[in-house]
């Protein structure tokens, strides 16, 4: 019984925190974090493997 209250009490404080965090930012929380990672570990990161791949075996 311990634990469903403590499982009831956590999903109304993620509950309040969600829709706190809602009400203040219109952006996604996703979105923020994605954003935030970005800027901290420099943000230039790309996926396109066949200019990488050609940057490192020197082809123009």
């Amino acid at each position: 019984m311990g634990k469903m209250l403590v499982l009831g009490a956590a999903i109304a404080a993620g509950y309040a925190l969600g829709y706190r965090d809602a009400r203040l930012h219109t952006e996604h929380v996703v979105t923020r974090v994605v954003e935030q990672v970005k800027t901290t570990f420099g943000g230039g990161q790309g996926n396109d493997v066949d200019a990488m791949m050609n940057r490192l075996e020197g082809k123009p």
